[in-house]
């Protein structure tokens, strides 16, 4: 069977032509993520483990819904150093989960509370950056140095389901990873009743 190659240019033009090929979030729905996984004020606290969190800067946190999310710890020279936030991908359409190759130095757990350190969009994936409010103490025996521990969970969206702008819908995919807070003492106690169903 021969496919002429204009052919082929066309259907390739055709893909690249369609609204849903560059579907992405618009701002309405960007402002509704934004208002409900509220970021922190940006502040050196959040990108080094030389800095203090600055508690009058975070202005929301998480409780992760699904364990096994990989994070990793402050780079280490003499001292910790910069956060290192280590990303994973989950695709909606797939419910595929993709991160990076390398040693992983924690997995997340179910019930863990997660600081809200940035939100950021790349195509039709949505960034929450999210920080351990607490310091991490190893478990590995190799590991002697304590760190908060640091994740980028990415939800990729269908295209056809950006394009439709339903923010409810986003906002419910969102939330069977990561359930949002205002505040902190809300998330822990939420998550402390979580941690008890188990």
């Amino acid at each position: 069977m021969h496919i002429s190659l204009s052919l082929i240019v066309a259907l390739l033009a055709s893909l690249l032509c369609s609204p849903l090929a560059f579907a992405k979030f618009s701002p309405d729905l960007s402002t509704a993520i934004e208002n409900q996984y509220t970021p922190a004020v940006a502040h050196k606290g959040l990108l080094s483990a030389q800095q203090p969190l600055e508690a009058a800067k975070l202005r929301g946190f998480v409780v992760l819904l699904q364990g096994g999310i990989p994070a990793e710890k402050a780079y280490w020279y003499v001292t910790n150093q910069d956060y290192e936030y280590r990303p994973m991908v989950v695709d909606v359409a797939t419910g595929r989960m993709k991160t990076r190759r390398g040693t992983v130095f924690t997995y997340l757990d179910r019930g863990q509370v997660m600081l809200i350190a940035g939100v950021s969009y790349v195509g039709n994936t949505v960034y929450l950056k999210l920080l351990s409010p607490e310091v991490y103490r190893p478990t590995a025996k190799n590991e002697r140095h304590p760190s908060r521990v640091a994740t980028m969970l990415g939800v990729k969206f269908p295209a056809a389901q950006l394009k439709a702008g339903d923010a409810p819908s986003l906002l419910a995919t969102l939330e069977q990873w990561a359930k949002p807070f205002p505040d902190r003492a809300t998330a822990e106690a939420f998550a402390t009743q979580l941690r008890a169903m188990k």
